[in-house]
């Protein structure tokens, strides 16, 4: 999909070894005090920018796959924006949200069934599952720690109201 298509960021591309054009240094040494969570001013894509991607590709599931199963494979920070989205973070709180680490290897998995196997039209439950020694290349077992989270709500549910946007 082109919602979830990898973007680069100032780490891949350090991490490469290529340095980042001047002008794009000063624009992010400028945006810094606002805070790298809505931009860095240098172009290359935030995590706010992720969640709204999320956020489409999520509209374009219910529209066009409703009532189907679906398995959406994706990296660490595609996994932390549907986190984010899915399980009712209030705006306000994002960046702090966005900040919590995960295992690497991690899988999360959304359902409207509950434990009971009543289905819901919101998602009821987050099962999460976390391979155990995943740093370990010479590991030959699959056993993974397991986190089970109870959802209540529609995850489009949070607005912003006046005073959040003042905050």
């Amino acid at each position: 999909s082109i919602f979830l298509r990898e973007k680069d960021s100032e780490n891949e591309w350090q991490r490469a070894g290529v340095e980042l054009p001047q002008h794009m240094l000063e624009l992010q040494k400028k945006g810094r005090a606002i805070t790298t969570f809505y931009g860095d001013m240098g172009g290359t894509e935030s995590p706010t920018d992720l969640i709204i991607r999320v956020w489409l590709f999520l509209n374009h599931l219910c529209q066009e796959h409703a009532g189907q199963r679906v398995l959406v494979v994706c990296h660490y920070h595609v996994i932390k924006a549907f986190r984010i989205l899915l399980t009712n973070v209030d705006p306000t709180m994002y960046a702090q949200e966005w900040k919590r680490s995960l295992p690497n290897c991690y899988v999360d998995w959304y359902s409207r069934r509950d434990r009971d196997g009543k289905v819901h039209t919101f998602y009821s439950r987050r099962v999460g599952f976390a391979l155990r020694d995943a740093g370990d290349p010479t590991v030959e077992h699959m056993d993974a720690s397991r986190d089970e989270e109870e959802l209540n709500f529609r995850s489009t549910r949070h607005t912003l109201n006046c005073e959040d946007l003042r905050a």
